[in-house]
């Protein structure tokens, strides 16, 4: 054993010596005039010597009364990616270098899980699909989810938030997400999901899957933001390239993670932690979150029009919202004056008896500049924000999508898992 002993606070040092050699002893001997200066007392033993001559264990059998790591009391924030979209979606944080947050991919498709960038992957239905994909069926995504589930919470194990991200509309990721959201929310842990609807060029029968997907998902999340593809065609240049396009969606999902991230783990003036996100996103449901930088003359008011009016989700309606928490970030620089701009901006807007957050962070690199991450949430059904124009009538009859009675109402779904109902509904209801 190999103690040191600094005032109150005991630090243990482990060192294994492989041999217990002539070389062993130079090394020894190394360590000890290392740290001789740091070391009030020393004392070595031999552990089982005659039974295992050769091997001599420096090993610490205490630890520090008191945590000095900060970073050990970081809530672990988990991103996870079901299907085609989500691994997309991951592929392009990790891209950007997101820091703080683990990644997951999961799916059916082991083509698309081989191109992923994420070191933690999990084939679904391995035996049964063979990783062919689910042919854009959710009920086969669901089957898959659930024969993969355990693998599942065991790369998410003792996670205190994660983000599902995925593309509606498909096989892997419509069936997949409500079935594995219901889990981890049964865990006690926060669960938000951002996810995509279709373009109006896919059908109708896309579209109305990815209905009943959302509407499925946003009963089993604490907090959902819907992010509609369609939206691409009337923000995006005429020349911009296809692939691009779509990082501008995976971008929503980037901004509102480091947005979360840079809530905790950055200390503020007027601070915010994790039980602010658990309280404000906490059985929400439809959500908006934005983050917004202006800089020069109306920086704050610049500011608080990006995080509120993002272009892809620009017609949401936060007048009835229940919760917001807002965090403003700035230099020495940043004045009161701007931060009520800013407060008020988003305050008139929302139902008066919200329960309103508001944190303040300063550092140097914002010197000139007023940034600001907000999330709004209890708005309406996330339904009503998905842009979808019926496509032209076919020759023959077609119903117009709905969901009325498709998915389980507040009295069935207390009395059925999402599981059991999509089970009894998979062939119909799909």
């Amino acid at each position: 054993y190999q103690r040191r002993v600094r005032g109150p606070r005991i630090y243990m040092k482990v060192r294994i010596l492989q041999r217990f050699s002539k070389k062993g002893i130079t090394k020894l001997s190394s360590l000890w005039k290392q740290n001789n200066q740091n070391l009030k007392k020393t004392v070595h033993y031999s552990i089982n010597s005659t039974k295992n001559p050769e091997r001599i264990y420096h090993a610490a059998h205490s630890k520090p009364s008191i945590v000095e790591e900060h970073s050990l009391l970081h809530p672990k924030i988990t991103v996870l990616g079901l299907g085609g979209g989500g691994g997309n979606a991951v592929n392009d944080m990790i891209k950007k270098n997101l820091t703080g947050v683990e990644f997951v991919v999961c799916n059916t498709d082991s083509q698309a899980l081989y191109n992923s960038l994420a070191t933690k992957k999990i084939q679904l239905g391995k035996d049964k699909m063979k990783g062919l994909g689910a042919g854009a069926n959710p009920a086969i995504g669901l089957k898959a989810a659930e024969d993969g589930l355990q693998d599942i919470l065991s790369c998410i194990n003792n996670s205190d938030m994660v983000f599902i991200t995925a593309g509606m509309g498909g096989g892997t990721g419509t069936g997949a997400a409500p079935f594995v959201a219901e889990h981890l929310k049964k865990l006690g842990i926060l669960t938000v999901a951002v996810v995509t609807s279709p373009f109006e060029f896919e059908g109708q029968r896309r579209m109305t899957v990815a209905l009943r997907g959302i509407d499925l998902l946003s009963k089993a999340v604490d907090t959902i933001v819907v992010v509609p593809n369609q939206r691409l065609l009337d923000y995006c240049e005429p020349n911009l390239p296809y692939a691009e396009s779509f990082s501008l969606v995976d971008e929503i999902l980037y901004k509102s993670v480091r947005g979360i991230t840079d809530l905790i783990v950055k200390p503020g003036l007027i601070n915010l932690d994790f039980a602010d996100v658990r309280t404000i996103m906490e059985n929400s449901g439809p959500a908006l979150m934005g983050s917004g930088q202006g800089n020069g003359e109306n920086r704050a008011m610049v500011a608080a029009d990006q995080a509120l009016k993002h272009p892809l989700l620009h017609d949401i309606d936060i007048s009835g919202a229940k919760k917001v928490l807002l965090n403003i970030s700035g230099g020495q620089d940043l004045t009161l004056q701007e931060v009520n701009v800013v407060a008020e901006q988003i305050s008139t807007k929302i139902d008066p008896e919200a329960n309103f957050i508001f944190g303040t962070s300063m550092s140097e690199e914002m010197a000139g500049k007023v940034g600001i991450s907000v999330v709004v949430t209890g708005l309406n059904s996330p339904l009503d924000y998905v842009s979808y124009n019926k496509p032209k009538p076919r020759p023959q009859s077609v119903e117009k999508p709905t969901i009325k009675e498709q998915a389980p109402s507040d009295t069935e779904g207390s009395k059925k898992s999402i599981k059991e109902w999509l089970t009894s509904h998979a062939k119909s209801w799909w």
